[in-house]
């Protein structure tokens, strides 16, 4: 069945979110451990709105940093975006995580950078929206057309994560412990099978 969404999809429209994330950018959708596909998910949301839903980073590498850093380099990409620098770069805001999308196997030029961490390749989840706490701050699809973004390379994060990263590494408690902690917005991964 083919169903038509407003474009574009609103962070509480969990259909046209998963519509999106399976029709429109291909990306394999998961709830715990188990691929789902679109119908599938639609349904698990339906019995339960607390479902979990992640997506494997085949297709783009996460760059996921703290909220507060994740919130002033979004201010300054958003800056460089207006002068016509730096193209849209998406974000997801999970918990107290920001996760950056980037082209798949950019990111990892960035794990230099203290508090970044790099998730990448298809063992590796982010966290979607509708899922309880998660909403993007920049969508990867453009707000005027049923189009994706093109996702950048992630060298374009380089100076506002570490500008960003400088500026808040001193506010956080213990900042080694706080970036290195299991936090509701860490990005998520598959558990490994024991051979």
């Amino acid at each position: 069945m083919i169903t038509a969404y407003a474009w574009p999809p609103r962070t509480s429209d969990r259909f046209a979110l998963a519509d999106a994330y399976v029709n429109l950018l291909d990306w394999p959708l998961y709830i715990g451990s188990e691929r789902v596909l679109l119908e599938a998910a639609e349904a698990s949301f339906d019995h339960s709105p607390h479902t979990r839903l992640t997506a494997a980073c085949s297709s783009f590498d996460g760059v996921s940093v703290p909220r507060a850093a994740a919130m002033d380099a979004l201010i300054r990409l958003e800056r460089n975006h207006g002068d016509g620098g730096t193209p849209p770069v998406p974000c997801v805001l999970f918990g107290d995580r920001g996760t950056f999308l980037a082209a798949a196997g950019t990111a990892e030029r960035l794990s230099d950078l203290a508090g970044v961490e790099v998730v990448s390749g298809p063992e590796a989840h982010i966290v979607l929206p509708p899922t309880s706490g998660a909403h993007w701050d920049t969508p990867p699809w453009s707000p005027v057309e049923r189009e994706p973004l093109a996702l950048p390379g992630a060298e374009v994060l380089r100076p506002p994560l570490r500008d960003g990263m400088r500026l808040w590494a001193g506010r956080q408690p213990s900042s080694d412990a706080r970036l290195d902690a299991e936090g509701p917005g860490k990005p998520w991964r598959l558990p490994t099978r024991s051979p």
